[in-house]
């Protein structure tokens, strides 16, 4: 089977496997796995990448990268350059380090993206080097569950998942020993649903082929702009919300279901996004990690009570 043509499109999120050339290793000792990030943590910062989660094993490396740019090719031609230069100075080897070219599969956020983050952190625990996923040094679990700083390292989307509660993600990290992520991989290209990648394809036949679209086509390409366009304007609102009650954004996220002037916010935050986007319920359901229905009876009950 042919390998398929690799996906390089802004704003995506990106499952990322580089294994070493002729099953050899790829980190040697603990210096080398320090120096690796320092040069990921150098690059994400130059290419405007966003690393959410990262796990280095002796023969090859796991990333869950965001790109902002179509840069994803250039980021990791540069990252892999740099390792393999220093590597090969540091051990006197040369020749290949890596085995061809990395495997990028792009990832439909929410519970996609969540099931990546656990698939990869729990790598360690599947090969037997400890026996729970925090216990690992070498990958973004010890910061997901706060036993170092989160550095360069993105936690904050993952972990609204969870209500940004720690505890609930480790839970979920340990319930997860018998899944198998290799289920929800599609045409060796997507982790995600049938909707996200047809939005995925449409996006790469406007880029590459332009033409006229079909009329479902066209409806996704809207879909798609529609919650990228909505989105900004949520954040947007939040952002006043915390300065105006004085919080952060994971402290309004964690407490915008309890009473009193979280709630009343939470609330007017509903009510602006149907006033200030073409948002609908199903929408900002999936933007709060609530049910279409409960949105709507807020939004009723708001009107109500003139709220």
């Amino acid at each position: 089977m042919s390998r398929p043509k690799r996906i390089n499109l802004f704003g995506c999120v990106y499952h990322i496997i580089c294994r070493a050339n002729r099953d050899d290793t790829v980190f040697e000792d603990q210096k080398d796995k320090e120096r690796f990030l320092e040069y990921l943590n150098d690059y994400a910062e130059q290419f405007d990448v966003r690393i959410h989660v990262y796990c280095l094993m002796d023969t090859h490396f796991h990333l869950v990268i965001e790109t902002r740019k179509s840069n994803l090719s250039e980021f990791m031609r540069r990252l892999l350059t740099a390792y393999t230069v220093w590597f090969h100075r540091k051990h006197q080897t040369h020749g290949h380090l890596f085995a061809g070219r990395f495997k990028s599969l792009v990832v439909e956020r929410g519970d996609y993206l969540v099931a990546v983050s656990r698939y990869i952190h729990l790598n360690p625990v599947e090969a037997s080097l400890v026996k729970n996923a925090e216990d690992y040094p070498w990958s973004s679990m010890r910061i997901y569950t706060g036993k170092e700083s989160s550095g360069f390292v993105y936690t904050r989307e993952i972990l609204s998942w969870f209500g940004n509660r720690r505890q609930k993600y480790i839970k979920f990290i340990r319930e997860g020993l018998d899944e198998e992520i290799k289920t929800l991989i599609r045409s060796q290209s997507y982790v995600g649903s049938d909707a996200f990648v047809k939005r995925i394809n449409i996006r790469l036949k406007r880029e590459n082929q332009p033409r006229a679209m079909t009329k479902d086509e066209r409806h996704a390409w809207q879909e798609e702009e529609i919650w990228k366009e909505g989105y900004k304007i949520a954040e947007g609102l939040i952002k006043d919300i915390c300065s105006n009650l004085k919080c952060s954004r994971d402290e309004f996220m964690r407490m915008r279901w309890k009473t009193g002037d979280y709630r009343k916010a939470m609330i007017q935050l509903i009510m602006n996004l149907r006033k200030e986007s073409e948002w609908t319920f199903r929408h900002i359901g999936q933007y709060l990690h609530c049910s279409a229905k409960y949105v709507q009876r807020l939004c009723y009950e708001a009107q109500r009570e003139d709220f």
